[in-house]
């Protein structure tokens, strides 16, 4: 994350070093806010989450910590920002599990300076299952996890898009963020097994 991914952003490592902004969406048990938090001591991380579980376990590890400059929230109590406030957003593994995702990238670019970036990290696929199946050697096991878990959680809700682990390929997801008010998307070179890394800016 630190030597490999944020450096391949445009000027976020500068921004973090100096003072920025920092939200990661879907945060889970919080390693990443902890991660980048004790990196640049000068930036505010928030991570949001709507497991009570994922957030008790993030405010343990946060207390081990000793950071001050890191804080979670449920996003129900605590909404995010809408004024444009954000500089850097991140997402891990979590849109294509979310029951709106089209509204979520929606809230992120309120959120988001004009001038801010967006990190979305999530599984690579492709457009089809044809291709998801003949091109990724890990196609079985990803398609059962999707019906287990992704699929499930992303229809959990009336009206869930349903994307699920597969579904949120590098065209899907420029088309939703461009859909959501985002202009620049960008695939960055980062070599990863499972994961795709997408720059996405307004």
């Amino acid at each position: 994350m630190i030597s490999a991914v944020l450096p391949k952003l445009d000027g976020i490592t500068q921004a973090l070093i100096a003072g920025a902004k920092v939200a990661d969406v879907g945060c889970g048990a919080g390693s990443a806010v902890l991660l980048m938090g004790r990196e640049f001591p000068k930036s505010q991380f928030i991570g949001y989450d709507i497991s009570k579980y994922a957030l008790a376990r993030a405010a343990e590890k946060l207390k081990l910590s000793k950071l001050t400059n890191a804080t979670f929230a449920d996003p129900r109590d605590q909404p995010m920002a809408t004024n444009n406030s954000v500089n850097f957003i991140t997402t891990f593994d979590c849109i294509h599990d979310m029951t709106h995702p089209q509204q979520m990238m929606q809230s992120i670019r309120q959120a988001i300076t004009d001038d801010g970036t967006w990190l979305l990290v999530d599984i690579k696929a492709h457009d089809s299952f044809t291709m998801n199946a003949t091109k990724n050697p890990m196609a079985a096991l990803l398609y059962g996890v999707s019906v287990m878990s992704c699929m499930s959680s992303s229809m959990s809700q009336p009206g869930g898009a349903g994307l699920g682990t597969l579904g949120l390929s590098a065209n899907t997801a420029e088309q939703m963020a461009k859909s959501a008010g985002f202009s620049r998307f960008r695939k960055l070179d980062v070599e990863h097994a499972v994961n795709a890394f997408y720059e996405i800016r307004p």
